[in-house]
């Protein structure tokens, strides 16, 4: 969440007054204009805080990320929200 391959998204977000973390720990990158619609989507599902919900311009990103953890972090993806 702090390294280097998210520091844009997490720049552009924090300009817009917008935190990446949700309540429940699940983490946001999406640009601005979009976060409040994502959210919504989001209202009924069981997020927690191994989740990350992305833009798709932010998929490499968040894609060099998980790469960068350790392995036993056991990463993997799961799907798309449209």
């Amino acid at each position: 969440m702090e390294g280097p391959e998210l520091q844009g998204c997490r720049q552009i977000m924090q300009d817009a007054g917008i935190n990446i973390e949700l309540s429940s720990g699940a983490k946001v990158f999406v640009r601005p204009e979009h976060y409040d619609a994502v959210v919504r989507k989001l209202i009924d599902w069981d997020l927690k805080r191994w989740h990350v919900v992305f833009d798709e311009e932010f998929e490499e990103n968040v894609a060099s990320a998980l790469r960068s953890l350790p392995s036993r972090e056991q990463t993997r993806t799961k799907g798309q929200i449209k």
